[in-house]
């Protein structure tokens, strides 16, 4: 059934009994023909940066997604959950597979429960943080952040960098936001993927003679930041 849906098998009414105005292949053809006309626009819509990126290019490429990977899930806005994965199985370029992970950790941050605050000036040593749940960390081989930005902003496109950037997605209210981060800052966030003391944290990062350098001199700075942004903040 799920074949005949997604447009991979001829319809075949065989498990529907009809009624008085559908045939029972009618009956499994809406079905059909409400996947073809609702998932790529669901679709689409996740994909905001990559459809800047495309244009009228980005269609087609959706078409061939949800052949190879149909919709998994009850909620649509984890239709595209798979294009950074399709994006790379037909070896599309870094800028396309860069924009599609960014697009889809954008809707993950998004729908995230909301994140939990501290005061950074009261930090102790036993003090437990641990990344809140709309950060996502992402490491990128291309600009794309600003891409998207510009492109939701109604922007012209800013030139394509290549380069390693260390980009954190934060939702200090109901808008996603981004930084870009010096290596240190981007280890430093690392450490607190699950909750850990903050004695803990530098600790793991002490072996690192330039990081631990950088810790000594922003520390203070990049804990403000975490703490007002809401990228750091008490386990739940």
């Amino acid at each position: 059934m799920v074949e005949m849906i997604r447009g991979n098998r001829p319809l075949d009414g065989t498990w529907f009994r009809g009624g008085p105005v559908l045939s029972p292949t009618d009956q499994i053809g809406v079905y059909a023909e409400q996947y073809r006309l609702r998932l790529p626009e669901a679709v689409i819509y996740e994909l905001r940066g990559l459809e800047a990126l495309l244009g009228d290019a980005l269609p087609p490429l959706v078409a061939q997604y949800l052949q190879h990977y149909p919709s998994q899930t009850w909620t649509l806005d984890r239709v595209a959950d798979q294009f950074e994965e399709f994006l790379a199985s037909i070896h599309a370029p870094v800028e396309q597979t860069d924009m599609a992970r960014l697009d889809i950790a954008v809707s993950h941050a998004f729908t995230a429960p909301d994140a939990r605050t501290f005061d950074a000036s009261t930090l102790q040593a036993e003090t437990q943080l641990v990344l809140q749940p709309p950060v996502v960390l992402l490491e990128l081989s291309t600009s794309v952040f600003r891409t998207r930005s510009a492109a939701l902003s109604g922007l012209d496109l800013p030139e394509m960098e290549f380069a390693d950037f260390r980009v954190v997605l934060f939702r200090p209210e109901r808008k996603i936001r981004h930084l870009v981060l010096a290596d240190a800052a981007y280890k430093l966030l690392n450490a607190f993927k699950t909750p850990t003391s903050l004695a803990d944290g530098l600790q793991t990062l002490s072996q690192d003679a330039f990081t631990a350098n950088a810790l000594a001199a922003n520390l203070g700075d990049w804990m403000r930041t975490f703490a007002k942004s809401r990228i750091l903040g008490p386990p739940a």
